[in-house]
């Protein structure tokens, strides 16, 4: 008998919520990079792009352990005092954290090659970015466990709205005050949120939650390590052998564009992870065959919107730098195959969900060296290297794994 309706209620007011607020807030950051690409030459664009995906790696690295297993332990703990204690022993953490990952892809990326800024320049950008955005990472995962989805999105989105308005006061033509508006903006989002979280009472911490799940960490920490970062040491090599850093602007740009292609799906599946999670603990286990309706939903969601976003990808460029223009086939191509890794977002979250994160760490170790193993094998000795070429790399190796794996869920599915 079943205790609990993963699809109750207040969800369909949570995904609202969600998806409008990741509307405005990717739209306010896809404007801003739009934008950013007229103000900038190509080869700085290029650079604030790569300094930027480097800190949304270190950001992975150091808040998806924390964020993953504090959002499904949040969904059974009521006790405020504990749930504040919580999130300022995780806050230093993350912070301590982001310092050590700052200083070694400083060296990592001193030794491949410069960025066009200085070295003291690039350590502060890195350093500031990489804590305002693990912050950003981590409290999206907090709020999730709390449920409190709603006031996340109230917080965020007059804040979020801020980034092109100050892009376009500016207008600025340097790195320096580029990555400034981002860092402000994201310092300014996270204050607010962790104040409202805290309401002001006395900081307080305790370490027994980490040391009660250091072992759920370190899969969860893994993972993150094989997984973003891949791409932007993929994005160095790509850069180091090619000479070609402009190519990390329309990668980043690419994504940007996926990234609100997919709205609608990834913030369905925000607000379901919690679900599954709670459905599991009342009803002891979540089939495939009771995940498959939600499975369905969510790639429909992916098919309609990909297709919305190819329709109006001809309007998109014609704001883009001019330069972006004779690349407009294979943004297409991206944009199709990025179906592939929507599939594997949900493969990942779904067992996350129901607390076996060893598997998704394992899947994205396998995809991590897969992306390398491909990459040399096929591209690494061409004379070019093209936004085409990045895309196969990624969906190639996905896909390798993902065809057993679903196989193996579609096979105990129709078995049962």
């Amino acid at each position: 008998m079943i205790k609990h309706n993963i699809l109750h209620n207040r969800t369909a007011k949570d995904i609202i919520w969600q998806v409008g607020g990741s509307i405005v807030n990717r739209a306010s950051f896809f404007v801003t990079l739009v934008l950013l690409s007229g103000y900038l030459n190509p080869k700085i664009y290029g650079s604030l792009c790569l300094i930027y995906n480097m800190a949304l790696s270190i950001s992975s690295i150091n808040s998806t352990g924390f964020g993953i297993v504090t959002r499904r332990e949040l969904v059974k703990e009521d006790n405020k005092a504990i749930q504040k204690e919580i999130l300022n022993s995780n806050l230093i953490l993350i912070t301590i954290l982001a310092i050590i990952l700052s200083i070694f892809v400083f060296i990592y990326q001193y030794s491949v090659h410069s960025i066009e800024c200085s070295n003291v320049l690039f350590l502060s950008l890195l350093f500031l970015l990489s804590v305002n955005a693990s912050f950003s990472y981590y409290l999206n995962y907090h709020y999730a466990g709390l449920g409190k989805f709603v006031e996340y999105n109230k917080i965020l989105l007059p804040i979020n709205v801020l980034l092109p308005i100050l892009c376009l006061l500016l207008e600025p033509s340097s790195i320096i005050v580029s990555g400034g508006i981002f860092m402000l903006v994201m310092m300014i989002g996270n204050i607010v949120q962790i104040l409202y979280l805290t309401q002001l009472s006395a900081f307080s911490f305790d370490y027994s939650f980490q040391k009660k799940h250091y072992k759920e960490y370190s899969p969860c920490f893994m993972q993150a390590i094989f997984g973003l970062p891949v791409f932007v040491i993929l994005q160095s090599i790509i850069v180091y052998r090619w000479d070609n850093i402009a190519i990390i602007g329309l990668i980043t740009l690419m994504q940007q564009i996926l990234n609100m292609s997919n709205i609608f799906a990834s913030k369905t599946l925000t607000v379901f992870s919690p679900k599954i999670t709670k459905y599991k603990l009342e009803n002891k286990t979540v089939s495939p065959k009771e995940i498959m309706p939600m499975f369905i939903g969510y790639m429909l969601i992916v098919f309609v919107v990909s297709g919305l976003i190819l329709i109006c990808l001809p309007i998109i460029v014609r704001f883009m730098n001019e330069t972006y223009s004779d690349s407009i086939d294979d943004m297409r191509y991206f944009i199709i195959m990025n179906i592939i890794t929507s599939i594997s977002w949900f493969v990942i979250e779904y067992y996350h969900a129901i607390g076996k994160s060893w598997i998704s760490f394992s899947f994205n170790v396998s995809v991590s060296v897969l992306i390398f193993i491909v990459f040399y094998l096929i591209y690494y000795n061409n004379m070019s290297f093209s936004l085409r070429d990045y895309a196969n790399c990624l969906v190639l190796s996905r896909l390798i794994l993902l065809v057993p794996l679903l196989c193996k869920n579609l096979k105990f599915f129709f078995s049962r």
